[in-house]
């Protein structure tokens, strides 16, 4: 992958989700370390999309096996997701909440 300094060899497996924030685009991984790519986001999803991954807003990608739960969000109408090996909730927007859940049930993994 383009990093600022390069190119950067990634393990798949241990990244935990990408983010832009601005114009800086992290691949945080499970160790909480973070890599600076000077990819766009456009393209990082082309990259990933083979390994699953999944653009649940325009500000994130995400391993879809990371997923750990999809709830709502009462104070914007919208919906979060929330990662094995991570604290943090992701934004998931409105309009793709369909499109996720119809994936996970694609992928045998049940929806109730």
């Amino acid at each position: 992958m383009k990093t600022v300094e390069g190119i950067q060899i990634i393990d798949i497996d241990d990244v935990l989700y990408i983010e832009k924030k601005g114009r800086i685009i992290s691949i945080v991984s499970k160790n909480k370390s973070k890599v600076i790519s000077s990819d766009t986001m456009k393209n990082l999803e082309l990259i990933f999309s083979p390994f699953e991954f999944y653009r649940p807003h325009q500000s994130f990608l995400v391993p879809i096996k990371q997923i750990k739960t999809i709830s709502p969000d009462s104070f914007s109408r919208s919906y979060s997701i929330d990662l094995y090996d991570s604290d943090s909730k992701l934004p998931l927007s409105r309009n793709r909440y369909q499109e996720l859940k119809g994936l996970l049930v694609k992928k045998g993994i049940p929806i109730y």
